[in-house]
């Protein structure tokens, strides 16, 4: 009898590369992050040609009474892919005390069509009930543990120095304390730092921009002003409430505007594509930031870079008035918009 296979997320990592895919995992443990970056790898790993299309991929939430659903799908054949990946979350909310349920569980995992990838998962660090009713053989277990600070810290160096920037230490080491050991939460950190076009992160940067209990962030604001949205002017005013210092805020909006006025200098004699990775702008920014340089096209922008001088000399100029409509961020938002 084939032994029961356990392993951590590294060893799978390596085994994923190899192209060894196991029917049946069991994730296992607390790192949510880690979880969903190796069902993105098991999605990558069985792809007959590393197409995306070829793969039907769904999620079904156990906890929110989704299991019928869940194994309609994980048991038939898709029309339109050749693979099918089916994640069942919280698989250890499934009552293992009713006998209908875990007859239909043990009949999935044995009958599972080999076109079929199932993916378990649990909070907890063991095993749930319900498993003891499918061959330990027929499911591969895998343990998620949160990493160690030593680890996380080499890995955000090394994020960042991939993308050519340099953070100090006294930044780390607030980064890793908003962060916690959440990797969905540092890597959106990192995300924002990519995306923010800075080189050099300082603590400044980290208090400012690196907040995950806000409920918006800077970025959503820059988004909507440079889509001329009138919501820019709510999203400034909840920026300012979470105390968002303006001389920052100019910061990010000078720079989106220095993007764009370079996207229209190099476009003058480089393809559309080839400006795009010069500037650095990301795949999934790629579509917002044409809608930006469309909205304010090169004849626009000495304007602009005005209204932006008007504004810093205006915030470093004196005391601010308290009221709202008074701010110079707010004189800015209405140049820009209307």
């Amino acid at each position: 009898m084939q032994k029961h296979k356990s392993i951590n997320s590294k060893q799978l990592e390596k085994e994923l590369g190899t192209g060894s895919v196991s029917p049946v995992y069991l994730f296992l443990g607390p790192e949510e992050g880690e979880k969903e970056k190796a069902v993105k790898n098991i999605s990558a790993a069985v792809a007959p040609s590393g197409k995306d299309d070829e793969v039907a991929y769904a999620r079904f939430h156990i906890e929110n009474g989704e299991f019928m659903q869940a194994v309609d799908f994980a048991a038939t054949q898709s029309m339109f892919s050749s693979r099918k990946i089916c994640v069942m979350s919280a698989i250890d909310t499934l009552p293992s005390n009713n006998s209908s349920l875990t007859s239909l569980f043990t009949e999935l995992v044995a009958t599972l069509p080999d076109t079929t990838t199932l993916i378990l998962t649990a909070a907890e660090n063991r095993p749930p009930k319900i498993m003891s009713s499918v061959s330990a053989e027929t499911y591969t277990t895998v343990q998620f543990w949160h990493p160690f600070d030593s680890d996380i810290r080499q890995y955000i160096i090394k994020k960042l120095k991939d993308h050519a920037i340099s953070i100090d230490p006294q930044a780390l080491q607030l980064m890793m304390r908003c962060t916690g050991n959440d990797m969905r939460k540092v890597d959106s950190a990192i995300s924002k730092i990519v995306d923010s076009g800075e080189t050099i992160i300082a603590d400044y940067f980290i208090k400012n921009i690196i907040a995950f209990e806000r409920d918006i962030t800077i970025f959503e604001f820059i988004d909507a002003l440079f889509e001329k949205k009138p919501a820019s002017f709510s999203l400034f005013k909840r920026l300012q409430e979470e105390g968002i210092h303006e001389l920052v805020i100019l910061t990010m909006i000078t720079r989106q505007a220095e993007s764009i006025e370079q996207f229209h200098s190099l476009c003058t004699t480089l393809p559309t594509d080839t400006v795009l990775r010069e500037l650095k702008i990301s795949d999934k920014k790629t579509d917002a930031f044409l809608s930006f340089t469309k909205k304010y096209p090169r004849e626009k922008l000495p304007g602009i870079f005005h209204a932006l001088y008007m504004c810093e000399s205006s915030l470093k100029g004196g005391q601010l008035s308290k009221k709202f409509i008074a701010n110079p961020i707010v004189t800015l938002i209405s140049d820009m918009i209307f």
